[in-house]
């Protein structure tokens, strides 16, 4: 029997980005300079890297241009909505690691020691013996559907 040491858990929420597209011949164009920012804008310039407190002096400032003169649009915040899902997990009895189901075989696959709970063979190939465990299941008579 499998234990179940974690729920899947659905995270939900918005992150923000200070962006400063390029503006061709008066127009906005998508794309070119984003901050991450809260929701008014403030951006932690203690937490960006040198080149990135660069670029954002010379957006915030006017004074980024491209090699053909164009320069960036007024700023705007950006709202990022984001879904993460963390997995449920299950002990592994054979090692004691945190095992999550695998997205192409649908096992309980062991992080640290690649067993599959409550499995002596897959139709990924993994067996218990070190073996072929797709060949192990057809010389056992098992039918494999051709995936479609």
């Amino acid at each position: 029997m499998v234990q179940i040491i974690r729920q899947r858990v659905i995270e939900r929420g918005t992150t923000y980005d200070l962006c400063f597209d390029w503006v061709v011949r008066g127009r906005r164009m998508d794309g070119g300079f984003s901050f991450p920012c809260d929701k008014d804008g403030n951006v932690a310039i203690m937490e960006l890297r040198p080149e990135g407190l660069e670029n954002f002096h010379l957006c915030a400032t006017g004074q980024m241009k491209d090699y053909q003169g164009n320069t960036v649009s007024t700023p705007y915040v950006r709202p990022m909505r984001y879904c993460h899902i963390i997995p449920a997990a299950a002990r592994c009895d054979a090692c004691g690691g945190e095992a999550e189901m695998h997205p192409h075989c649908g096992a309980w696959v062991c992080h640290q020691c690649g067993n599959h709970l409550t499995l002596a063979r897959c139709f990924c190939g993994w067996s218990a013996s070190g073996r072929d465990g797709y060949k192990e299941l057809i010389d056992l008579g098992e039918t494999i559907d051709p995936e479609e």
